[in-house]
């Protein structure tokens, strides 16, 4: 009887765990699609989406990097009336909420339209070699939208600051610029895009 018992026993056991192991067998490897089919479109999400941005010093603009590929060149230059000013592309930095690309932009060279006989030629006022005609224009701050990949604001600094490096506070409510020459730091509102304070920088920091 005893043996009868315990034969029962282990036989309802055995169907037990061989259920429980078939529920187990078929939940899971349902459980695991759908969380493969999560991570694969949350990776896609994050590949289109993503972009790299990348001062051109050289060349006055900015790279836009998408898929590993130049997507676009951004002209940091301005044009102002029969006047056209270049700029270096100095420093780039995105902003923690990805909203806006900050970029340094010192002045590189000044060109000015001149008619000469029935033709309209851009004439070199100033560049590189020529420091008193190209420091009367001011470093800029330029806010690049990232959305557009346009020039959205332009902030000035200095004459002759020398626009180093930009960076944008955690709380995406200041800007933090240094002016190499002048050995300044600008905070700057990221807000309303205005010149709040110029901090002097430490001795020999430059």
């Amino acid at each position: 009887m005893n043996n009868k018992i315990i034969a029962g026993i282990v036989a309802v056991v055995a169907v037990m765990v061989l259920g429980l192991g078939l529920l187990w067998s078929t939940q899971k490897p349902a459980a695991d699609k759908n969380q493969n089919r999560n991570v694969s479109s949350e990776e896609k999400t994050v590949k289109s989406n993503e972009k790299i941005y990348v001062a051109l010093e050289g060349e006055s603009k900015v790279a836009v990097i998408k898929n590993n590929q130049l997507y676009k060149q951004i002209d940091l230059s301005k044009t102002e009336g029969d006047k056209t000013i270049i700029f270096s592309a100095h420093n780039v930095q995105v902003a923690p909420d990805g909203k806006s690309v900050w970029a340094t932009a010192m002045v590189k060279e000044v060109k000015e339209k001149k008619e000469i006989g029935l033709r309209i030629i851009p004439v070199a006022l100033a560049d590189e070699m020529d420091e008193p005609m190209k420091e009367k224009e001011p470093d800029e701050v330029v806010v690049i939208d990232p959305k557009t990949d346009t020039v959205s604001k332009r902030i000035p600094l200095s004459i002759g600051a020398h626009a180093a490096h930009v960076i944008v506070s955690m709380d995406n409510n200041f800007a933090y610029a240094t002016a190499q020459k002048e050995g300044m730091i600008y905070k700057i509102n990221a807000k309303t895009f205005t010149v709040e304070k110029k901090i002097e920088a430490p001795m020999g920091s430059e």
